[in-house]
């Protein structure tokens, strides 16, 4: 992986941790956007960069290596659709 796709999968992979315990990517997208929304623990950057960080990720093929470097093992469809889908609930905020 080059420099560039490092720094681009560098925010994304904070939101690994957050979904170890997820059920599935409903589950997940909930408990991402509550946290991104309340500015908890550690994601207190805001919806706006968040918004931002998953339009260049999902523009392109997802890295689930990166995605899943926390320890879960997700598919590439489990993180396709927690990650579009939690881009879709941050659109209209």
């Amino acid at each position: 992986m080059d420099n560039q796709n490092i720094m681009k999968y560098q925010n994304i992979g904070n939101l690994s941790y957050p979904c170890i315990f997820a059920k599935d990517p409903e589950d997940a997208i909930d408990n991402l956007f509550r946290l991104i929304s309340k500015k908890q623990c550690g994601f207190d950057e805001g919806i706006e960069f968040w918004k931002k960080e998953l339009s260049n990720v999902l523009s392109e093929e997802l890295n689930i290596k990166v995605l899943n470097s926390v320890g879960t093992t997700y598919s590439h469809e489990w993180w396709e659709k927690t990650l579009s889908g939690l881009f879709e609930k941050m659109k209209y905020c």
